[in-house]
């Protein structure tokens, strides 16, 4: 794999080629966060700052055209959507609901909640691993398995 993503909380998606000696610059998606690069470089997924409702978009690698808009349903307000995690083997996404203590599961693919379970803990720093088997919360350190 040649190409990295660089996101942070608040600023630009940059993807960035890196087969040669110097890294160079391939796309860049403004004001983009939490954005993931999926498994084959063609998509990176991610949530634009602060919308209210919430809203995440998935983008072409090509030239960052939006492919497709997902409306996760988020109770009072839209800040849980700064942080989610990718479920890549059912092209999904998971993420706080954090006024009903609820993580819900999202499908991509339909922009339908596919299910969802609820947690123990203050969920308002959400920390997700890349490999969405844990959750963390940041504000009481509870972790969701």
């Amino acid at each position: 794999n040649s190409r990295l993503l660089l996101s942070s909380y608040s600023g630009d998606a940059l993807l960035y080629d890196i087969s040669g000696v110097n890294a160079s610059v391939l796309l860049t998606i403004p004001n983009l966060s939490n954005a993931r690069l999926y498994d084959d470089n063609s998509k990176i997924i991610g949530s634009l700052l602060y919308p209210s409702p919430s809203v995440i978009n998935v983008y072409s690698t090509t030239d960052g055209s939006i492919i497709k808009t997902l409306h996760p349903t988020i109770s009072g307000g839209s800040d849980s959507m700064s942080v989610f995690g990718l479920i890549r083997d059912e092209n999904s996404i998971i993420y706080p609901d954090q006024v009903t203590g609820v993580n819900r599961i999202l499908s991509v693919s339909t922009d339908a909640e596919i299910r969802n379970f609820p947690v123990v803990g203050n969920s308002y720093t959400y920390l997700i691993s890349d490999d969405v088997l844990t959750s963390d919360s940041r504000a009481d350190n509870i972790r969701f398995y």
